[in-house]
C-alpha cells in the first residue's frame, strides 16, 4: 500500500527454508528504497480528477445533483462527461508523473 512515507508491504511472506539471517537480508534487499514510492500531490490531484470524472459521467449521479433540471441543464448533463473526461486528460498532461513504471515494469531490456 502506497503511504505518505513510502510503500508499505503488509504481506510479505518468509521463506521456510532459509535461515532468519538470509531471510533479513532478501527482504533488505527486496525493500531497500521503497521511500521512493510514497505518495505525491500530484497522485491527489489524479485522485480528486479521475472521481470527478467518474462520478459526472454517471447518470444516477447527475439526477442525485440536479432531480428538476430545465433543457438547458439537460443539454450540459449530456456534454458534461465528455468535458470532464476531457479537463482531466488535460490535467494529466500539465502533471505528468514520468517517474511513475506500469505493472510488471522490468527495467530497460538488456537484448542487444
Amino acid at each position: 500500500m502506497a503511504t505518505a512515507k513510502g510503500f508499505l508491504v503488509f504481506s510479505y511472506a518468509r521463506n521456510d527454508d532459509d535461515d532468519d539471517a538470509a531471510d533479513d537480508e532478501r527482504q533488505r534487499q527486496a525493500f531497500k528504497d521503497l521511500s521512493r514510492l510514497r505518495i505525491r500531490r500530484v497522485d491527489y490531484i489524479y485522485a480528486v480528477f479521475s472521481a470527478l470524472t467518474v462520478a459526472f459521467s454517471d447518470t444516477a449521479m447527475q439526477t442525485c445533483y440536479f432531480p428538476v433540471a430545465a433543457d438547458n441543464v439537460k443539454q450540459m448533463l449530456t456534454n458534461l462527461p465528455l468535458s470532464a473526461g476531457f479537463l482531466s486528460t488535460m490535467v494529466f498532461l500539465v502533471f505528468p508523473t514520468t517517474t511513475r513504471k506500469g505493472i510488471d515494469y522490468s527495467g530497460p531490456s538488456t537484448n542487444s
